[in-house]
Parts: structure tokens; C-alpha cells; sequence
């Protein structure tokens, strides 16, 4: 390997076209990082307004995907290597606990503008919980 040359995977069908040719398609798991990387604000809350803290927060772009967790205030920022916010198709965000987790398809993003996530709460969909059993067997 030469150290000014890039580095190439050789399909046996263009091996012999000769060093610095081109792979004729393109590798699905290759990130090509932006000379800035773009950054995205999340705040995560509940329905209440209170922060989701330890909330994990995937932002799904067209050339990679970046996470990170919310702090005690529920906030987040989302470093984009290979995207800006606005190549975000999806935004996930899976709470520690307490709250059900969201998916957000095409987010439409906008350079520099915070994101504010709301969260729905469990006991928003189970009468009485966490105090009230979900669930009893009988045995």
C-alpha cells in the first residue's frame, strides 16, 4: 500500500483496469464526513413540559446515523457527520423509562433551529400505572 494512493476494494470483473480506478458501484457502509459537520439541538419532554432526561436520540441521515443521550434538562445535540438537518429522514428517541418512544419520519429540519420532542407518557395509556398492576396471572 502506497501512502498517497487510495485505498481500493478489487472486483475480479475491473481488477485489471489498473491501480486508482474506481469501484464501478458504491459502498452502502461508506460515510463520507462533511468538511463541517452539521449539529441538531433536541429537547426532550413530556406532555407536561417536563424534561426526559437519559432519553437516547438516534437522528437517521442519508449518509449516517448519529446518537446521543439528553442531559438532566433534557436536552441533546446531535453531531452529523455525513448530513445536515436538513438530510434527516428520521429522528428516534427511546426514553429510559416512564414514557413510550417515538419515531419521527421525515422531521423536515432546518439548519440551526431547535428541535422539541414530546413524549407520551405511560400512565397516559394505562389508567392508574406505575401503581396499578398491568397484568396479573393466576396460578
Amino acid at each position: 500500500m502506497e501512502i498517497d494512493q487510495p485505498l481500493a476494494y478489487a472486483f475480479a470483473s475491473w481488477a485489471s483496469a489498473g491501480p486508482g480506478t474506481a469501484a464501478p458501484v458504491s459502498d452502502p457502509a461508506l460515510c463520507v464526513p462533511l468538511a463541517e459537520p452539521g449539529r441538531l439541538s433536541v429537547r426532550v419532554q413530556g406532555a407536561d413540559g417536563a424534561a426526559v432526561p437519559g432519553a437516547h436520540v438516534w437522528a437517521i441521515g442519508t449518509g449516517a446515523t448519529a446518537q446521543t443521550m439528553t442531559g438532566p434538562d433534557g436536552e441533546a445535540e446531535l453531531i452529523l457527520a455525513a448530513d445536515t438537518p436538513a438530510t434527516v429522514k428520521a429522528l428516534y428517541v427511546r426514553p429510559a423509562g416512564d414514557y413510550w418512544p417515538l419515531r419521527l419520519d421525515d422531521p423536515r429540519l432546518r439548519n440551526g433551529a431547535e428541535m422539541t420532542v414530546e413524549l407520551t407518557a405511560l400512565s397516559e395509556t394505562f389508567e392508574g400505572f406505575p401503581e396499578r398492576e398491568l397484568l396479573r396471572f393466576s396460578g
